[in-house]
């Protein structure tokens, strides 16, 4: 009877210890402790990248008008100083013109110039063509290099001095020297010189 009871409760605890886990019943490694987990990967950051450059503005051209008014280089020759422009007055009267740019010269012997550079939508020779100067004389002035056309006058007498005036033209851009010395004679003759020297930059001033 007592080997029954035994036989029993054997049975009774393998059937339990077989119940207690699905785990396999390896007694070397039921009481190990669970492999570890792998580490969650960082997540990617989107890289942003950077925003282009700023388009570099290409450079500015260069005034046209600007370039055709006289320098101290050009007219080293004639010993003038840079001085404030005075008002041209007499003859000859232009229209008004779109943009306008004027410098001023003063000679040693007091005698002034002063140069006017104007541009016009059109064509300048027309526009130089239709000035009329009742007042005053015609001065014959070649034609220099660089420019289209040339007009030159003399006169009216005005504060003591007979000023001369050439007028150059080269496509809508038309150059004004006006001379203001002690005599006509004087003032033509520093007109003709400067016509050439203003030539040369009306032709450096074109597009």
């Amino acid at each position: 009877m007592r080997q029954r009871q035994l036989v029993v409760v054997s049975a009774v605890a393998l059937l339990l210890a077989g119940g207690c886990s699905d785990r396999p019943n390896d007694l070397d490694t039921y009481y190990d402790d669970p492999a570890p987990s792998a580490p969650d990967e960082p997540k990617a950051v989107p890289v942003q990248s950077p925003p282009p450059p700023a388009p570099v503005p290409p450079p500015a051209a260069p005034d046209r008008l600007t370039e055709a008014l006289l320098t101290e280089a050009d007219v080293a020759g004639e010993g003038v100083e840079r001085a404030a422009a005075d008002e041209p007055s007499g003859c000859p009267g232009l229209p008004p013109a779109e943009q306008r740019r004027v410098t001023g010269w003063r000679y040693p012997s007091g005698a002034t110039f002063t140069q006017q550079v104007l541009a016009y939508s059109g064509d300048a020779a027309a526009v130089v063509d239709r000035v009329r100067c009742d007042d005053g004389s015609p001065m014959t002035v070649s034609v220099p290099r660089g420019a289209d056309a040339a007009r030159g006058w003399c006169g009216p007498q005005r504060s003591g001095s007979t000023p001369c005036t050439v007028l150059l033209t080269k496509g809508g851009i038309v150059s004004v020297l006006w001379v203001a010395a002690a005599s006509q004679g004087r003032s033509a003759d520093a007109a003709r010189r400067l016509a050439p020297i203003a030539g040369a930059a009306l032709d450096r001033a074109r597009p």
